[in-house]
């Protein structure tokens, strides 16, 4: 027969913390991508226009970026803890049950 099914809460709580870096990291990291001297550069274009709107648009999601992956991280966070608190409530029903042997 096999294992069964176990939760590993370091894989989750680790990925979570990657999740929580990588949101830190992303604004430093989208800066540099800025495409504002392209506009400045060719000033009255069409191609700095569309710059300007591609440059709008590549903040936007870089914040959108940010805003997912915290959310990701809070959702691991939250699943292992809620696989924890029902590993909890079982070993406890069972200890109670078994009188002290789960």
């Amino acid at each position: 027969m096999g294992e069964g099914y176990k939760v590993d809460y370091g894989a989750l709580g680790q990925t979570a913390d990657d999740a929580h870096a990588l949101a830190a990291d992303a604004p430093g990291a989208t800066k540099g991508m800025r495409l504002n001297r392209v506009v400045a550069a060719l000033p009255g274009s069409l191609s700095a226009g569309r710059a300007a709107e591609t440059d709008a648009e590549w903040v936007t999601s870089a914040e959108q970026l940010t805003t997912d992956l915290l959310g990701f991280a809070t959702a691991l966070e939250t699943t292992a803890r809620n696989y924890r608190a029902a590993e909890d409530a079982a070993t406890e029903s069972a200890t109670g049950f078994f009188g002290g042997r789960p």
